[in-house]
């Protein structure tokens, strides 16, 4: 019975595919869009499932004669599956029907080199690029064809594009890594093969390229480590790589297709990742995995609403994948719907309670929500689970530094900056609770290395941030100028701070600067009219500024704001007997 089907499955496959090449649209297309005609010999070469996939295209492309889509569609099949020829005609057509679109031409490209005519396919990468300048996939193919025909420095501008927009992109190393190593630039082309094994390990070019340069640079050692890890993999390669859907097309269906995608995705290639995975659904739609991929590939392309939509689809699909569970509240987290956001990870750490990043995600859900002490559990729950996990000890140090509780804060935020030492965020919150805690040497000490780490990574925020929290840490040491160089950096960033600017005043008045200390004050009083403090810190600098009248007026001002203010009362009696 098992073999009636079979037979009657490809009985079915060959009618669908011969009525298609005997009907007249498929030899000639009044209306301009030719369907490329595939012989009963060629489709006989190929595996069952590659003619039943090629059989569906042409028949929905007869239905949709005018959608890009459709004849695209056909032609990756066509390509995928090696009719080059009939691939042509249909990338052709797919780009005359949608000539914004920079796939078709990309595509093209990759399938005219495959050919063997390297300036076809060298035409079809500049389209591509003209039509997008922005796609990593374009320009990367572009640049390994410039590459192939010399032309190395449009080769690199096109690798440098690339990186700009994706620096984790393999292919964009790999390209740069070629070029500064055709250039004699050992030492650039080794900082490019470091950053693409970074993202793939195995990759056997990189370790081939390495095991060049370290030759030449003298160093034998290393040149043979690469040079064995290079052999781990096939050593045969194509020059120009098919481009991730095609290849997803010429594996066993969707799992192939996934599996791509998602080793692609790992690697951080997050647009090739987007095409392979995007056409793993199209194979299994009913699949929560490559929905959940997909989600994830897109939300690391930036494209959140898409990527919650699949990750929605995913949860329909199996509700208890703990993984997609996770994923989508920590999206939802990130669109600011915290409710459902804390729903889904709660769901995502019952279904697997073994997950310590879903734990910590949630802590970041309850953390968001104002709801404290709910987070310092969840984040327990993520550090009993993984003791290694920074990011749980970071944000639990900081609630218990909030909470009153600073020596359990500073034992995980050392925790986190021993995991992460070169955090910024974790050597500034340590630092914050050792002043606490009294030891304002260490304290100085880790907040001048969060500043040195976020000038490094260009977070501006924390290092406003460090720059106003070592002000106060220089201050309390006596180092009144380093304070108010400190103070006045952090004002570049914060300048409408009103806490910042009230320290900025006392310092300048600490300093002897009675003038600036008045003025920054002013603004605060000026900001906070019901604030009785900043009215008398406005006094007192007025008042050792020499102007008792407008100090009297200051301290009156904090009385009626505040009757009964005591230091403003202790200064008026002061003033009084002086005067």
């Amino acid at each position: 019975m098992k073999g009636d089907v079979r037979e009657s499955r490809a009985a079915r496959i060959l009618v669908v595919a011969g009525a298609l090449l005997a009907s007249p649209a498929c030899r000639e297309n009044p209306e301009e869009h030719p369907v490329p005609v595939v012989s009963e010999e060629q489709l006989a070469l190929l595996e069952p499932a590659a003619r039943e996939a090629i059989a569906d295209a042409r028949e929905a492309l007869l239905r949709r004669a005018e959608d890009s889509e459709s004849h695209g569609r056909l032609a990756m099949l066509l390509h995928a599956h090696g009719l080059l020829a009939e691939a042509a005609s249909a990338y052709e057509t797919a780009q005359a029907l949608a000539p914004d679109d920079a796939r078709w031409p990309r595509l093209d490209a990759h399938r005219a080199a495959e050919a063997g005519d390297e300036e076809e396919a060298l035409v079809k990468a500049r389209q591509a690029v003209l039509r997008d300048a922005r796609s990593v996939a374009a320009r990367t193919t572009l640049g390994v064809l410039e590459l192939r025909r010399g032309r190395v420095d449009e080769s690199r501008d096109h690798f440098e594009t690339a990186l700009e927009i994706e620096p984790r992109n393999v292919a964009a190393l790999r390209g740069m890594a070629t070029v500064e190593f055709r250039g004699g630039n050992l030492g650039d082309a080794l900082d490019f093969v470091e950053r693409a094994l970074a993202v793939d390990p195995d990759d056997p070019r990189m370790h081939y390229t390495a095991a060049l340069a370290w030759e030449r640079l003298g160093d034998p050692a290393r040149a043979q480590d690469h040079l064995a890890a290079s052999r781990q993999a096939p050593s045969r390669r194509p020059a120009i790589e098919p481009p991730p859907e095609i290849a997803a097309l010429r594996g066993r269906g969707a799992r192939a297709a996934l599996a791509a995608g998602t080793d692609l995705l790992e690697q951080g290639r997050h647009e090739a990742a987007v095409i392979a995975l995007t056409e793993a659904t199209r194979m299994d739609p009913g699949s929560a995995d490559a929905q959940n991929a997909l989600g994830a590939a897109l939300e690391e392309s930036g494209d959140l609403v898409a990527a919650r939509l699949r990750y929605e689809r995913a949860v329909a699909l199996d509700p208890d994948l703990a993984v997609t569970r996770m994923n989508l509240g920590v999206l939802l987290g990130r669109l600011g719907e915290l409710d459902a956001a804390v729903e889904h990870l709660e769901s995502a750490v019952r279904l697997d309670p073994g997950r310590a990043d879903a734990w910590t995600a949630l802590g970041a859900a309850l953390e968001a929500s104002r709801r404290p002490g709910e987070a310092m559990a969840a984040y327990r729950e993520a550090v009993s689970r993984d003791a290694g996990l920074a990011r749980a000890r970071l944000r639990l140090g900081v609630l218990l530094g909030e909470g009153g509780q600073i020596e359990d804060a500073v034992f995980h935020l050392r925790e986190a900056v021993q995991r992460t030492p070169e955090s910024g965020e974790a050597h500034h919150y340590l630092a914050v609770g050792l002043l606490r805690l009294g030891d304002v040497g260490e304290a100085l000490e880790h907040e001048k290395r969060a500043i040195v780490l976020a000038e490094a990574a260009g977070e501006e925020d924390l290092l406003g941030t460090a720059r106003y929290s070592l002000g106060l840490l220089l201050r309390e040491s006596g180092l009144l100028a380093e304070a108010l160089a400190s103070l006045e950096g952090a004002r570049e960033r914060f300048p409408e701070n009103l806490d910042l600017l009230a320290e900025l005043a006392h310092t300048h008045h600490l300093v002897g600067d009675h003038a600036a200390a008045i003025g920054v004050q002013k603004r605060v009083a000026a900001a906070r009219p019901d604030d009785a403090d900043a009215h008398y810190r406005l006094g007192v600098f007025l008042a050792a500024s020499g102007d008792s009248a407008a100090a009297r007026r200051a301290f009156r001002e904090s009385l009626r704001v505040e009757p009964g203010f005591v230091p403003a009362a202790e200064a008026l009696r002061r003033l009084d007997r002086e005067f």
